[in-house]
């Protein structure tokens, strides 16, 4: 059988992906793959990020509803123009049927991608609580994670997601051969005059040291040239926090790349919080790493990571803290925490990615190829702690399709079943389903029983099989259902019958769409599941 080549999409939401994603994307292609960037314009891209609230310290709240799109007219130009000077190019729209995408982020922002969903690592911060090692790994079908720190720590936070080490393609290029800081100064433009360099990282809402270390940052730049990157939300929300910075501070706000800044400096100063501080350790840079606001010890760092970057807390300590991260002892330990990072310098890490994308859709295609397997929804189901069944039958119907409850004793369990099968992960057996409609090739079918159990569990256990898996026979009997039990649960059997059996859809609109109110209800739980335009319209005049 002649298979047609994989196709990749890689995902771009703001400037600083252009780096991350340049190397994989070249390794792709020369490996045959159809990769391709994907930069949608303002108004389609799906990105939204919280906004700081300067009356409340710049804290970071994603809980508030404040919300924006991250892709405004300004970040789609400065994208673009990152992706021309690479000679780079891109399409305007996501490709919903490719065999994966590829994002920084969590899966949130792509439920209307129906192929697998893997996400590249594009730093580490120093802190026990790694905003790289937690939920955003929820759902995703592979995790590129960057070295031995960041593989043990998401296998313990999310056992139930697959994750491959392959270092930091980003830096690939500098781990095989190195570059001088001369010609990292002059792909700068930094003129050499003989005065230390410094780059000053730092970073956004209520972890950045611009307001409380900007004073101690202009003092140090009479006899040092400070270079200082913000971080993209700093242009993106925080405009007015750059006025902190001198103009005897040479600002690079359109360097859209760590790399040839770390490689041009002395030291690095960044904040402790921030993945700054951990990806200057691979330039090999004496670093420091500035408090936000209070001591150090309370920030949340992980053990022993003051033996290579210097911690401080104040700002007329800073001088101090420059002399003593200068001093050659370190060096030993920065380059062990390098490796504890992101993995040994073979500078094989483009390809290595690239290889393991490759490997998880070949994995995939080839469960696919192989027909479908039988399991037993009872069986499994039942093998949770008998207090737990009924919750856990429960919080599957709960969540909006195709994301799964954040329960991790669901998530458990819904990966040692994938594992006992032998099959990728059921949301990708699902999504699959969804794209081709051809049930008899989908990895994973089910049975469940008609035991005497009540209606709500019987409710639960139909939805996992008519939503997950398309089944026709428990779609048919969750219509039945759904006329007994909580109208909430029709967003699930909806879906299902949308996409794979049109002709239920009367059945399905004289119980579940009676009332106007109804009706717009569906409209919007159908846009937030990707349905196409023509698909809720014939539900709407059903």
């Amino acid at each position: 059988m002649i298979r047609s080549p994989f196709t990749v999409d890689l995902y771009i939401y703001a400037a600083h992906e252009v780096a991350v994603w340049e190397p994989i994307w070249w390794r792709l292609r020369q490996r045959g793959v159809d990769a391709q960037i994907v930069v949608e314009p303002p108004g389609m891209n799906r990105a939204r990020g919280s906004v700081p609230d300067p009356r409340n310290g710049w804290r970071d709240d994603k809980t508030s509803g404040r919300l924006d799109d991250l892709m405004d007219q300004n970040m789609y130009e400065t994208v673009c123009a990152s992706l021309q000077r690479r000679g780079m190019g891109w399409l305007e729209c996501a490709r919903l049927d490719a065999d994966a995408m590829l994002t920084t982020s969590g899966p949130g922002w792509f439920s209307a991608y129906q192929g697998l969903r893997i996400r590249a690592m594009y730093g580490v911060g120093a802190v026990v609580d790694s905003y790289g090692h937690g939920p955003v790994n929820n759902g995703m079908d592979l995790v590129l994670a960057h070295g031995p720190l960041s593989e043990q720590a998401i296998r313990s936070e999310c056992p139930q997601t697959k994750v491959e080490m392959v270092g930091f393609p980003k830096w690939a290029a500098e781990r095989r051969t190195g570059r001088a800081k001369a010609d990292a100064r002059a792909e700068l433009g930094i003129a050499d005059d003989g005065r230390p360099v410094v780059a000053w990282l730092p970073t956004w809402a209520h972890n950045s040291s611009l307001d409380r270390f900007a004073p101690a940052l202009t003092d140090l730049a009479s006899d040092h040239l400070v270079l200082a990157k913000p971080h993209h939300n700093n242009l993106r929300f925080e405009r007015t926090r750059l006025a902190a910075i001198d103009p005897s501070i040479l600002v690079l706000d359109d360097l859209d790349t760590l790399v040839p800044l770390i490689i041009a400096a002395d030291v690095v100063i960044g904040d402790v919080r921030s993945g700054g501080i951990t990806e200057a350790l691979l330039g090999d840079r004496p670093v420091v790493g500035l408090s936000a606001d209070g001591p150090v010890d309370v920030q949340g760092l992980l053990a022993g990571i003051e033996t290579a970057v210097v911690l401080c807390d104040e700002p007329q300590e800073l001088r101090a803290a420059l002399h003593s991260a200068m001093r050659p002892d370190r060096a030993v330990e920065r380059r062990r925490w390098a490796e504890w990072c992101f993995g040994p310098a073979g500078g094989d890490d483009d390809a290595r990615a690239a290889d393991a994308i490759i490997r998880r859709i070949d994995e995939v295609r080839r469960s696919i190829d192989a027909g479908p397997r039988l399991i037993d929804l009872d069986r499994w189901l039942a093998d949770a702690a008998a207090e737990d069944a009924h919750e856990l039958r429960a919080s599957v119907v709960s969540e909006a399709w195709p994301t799964w409850s954040s329960d991790p004793r669901l998530h458990h369990l819904l990966a040692r079943v994938a594992a006992e099968a032998d099959i990728p992960t059921l949301e990708a057996c699902s999504r699959f389903v969804r794209l081709t409609g051809d049930l008899d090739r989908c990895p994973l079918q089910t049975r469940w029983s008609d035991a005497s159990v009540d209606i709500d569990e019987r409710l639960s256990a139909a939805a996992v099989a008519a939503v997950t898996f398309a089944d026709e026979g428990a779609a048919s009997a969750f219509i039945e259902l759904a006329s007994e039990a909580d109208p909430t649960s029709y967003d699930r059997c909806l879906v299902a019958i949308l996409s794979y059996e049109p002709s239920l859809l009367p059945a399905f609109t004289a119980n579940a769409a009676s009332t106007r109110d109804r009706r717009d209800q569906l409209a919007i739980s159908l846009r937030d599941i990707g349905a196409e335009r023509d698909e809720i319209d014939m539900l709407l005049a059903a």
